[in-house]
């Protein structure tokens, strides 16, 4: 374990220098380890003040990130949802055939 965290964290920079869309997988992987490894991880941490430091940072950004993207995700849904029920209600509807759609002026 503790030769796997600083090799995850020296992946991590090289993913994100590239913009990789991989970052994010890594960041679940990450979080996933310290919560099954959590005693070592901390022994780990415990002595690497600064890695601990970065390593906290950067989950929190990636939660913040990852909120973001479903609360933008969540309001194109409701804006499509509004677009698609705002047209559906200024379409005409077809009529019964025979009766006249509306009121002759007579």
């Amino acid at each position: 374990m503790e030769n796997i965290i600083p090799i995850i964290i020296a992946l991590k920079h090289k993913l994100e220098s590239v913009k990789s869309p991989l970052v994010s997988d890594l960041f679940n992987y990450l979080r996933k380890l310290m919560e099954d490894y959590k005693n070592e991880v901390t022994d780990i941490l415990a002595a690497d003040k600064q890695l601990a430091k970065e390593i906290e940072f950067d989950l929190r950004r990636f939660d913040q990130e990852q909120e973001e993207i479903k609360e933008r995700q969540e309001q194109e849904r409701l804006a499509r949802e509004l677009r698609h029920g705002d047209s559906r209600q200024g379409t005409p509807r077809a009529s019964t055939p025979g009766t006249p759609r509306s009121p002759a002026a007579g």
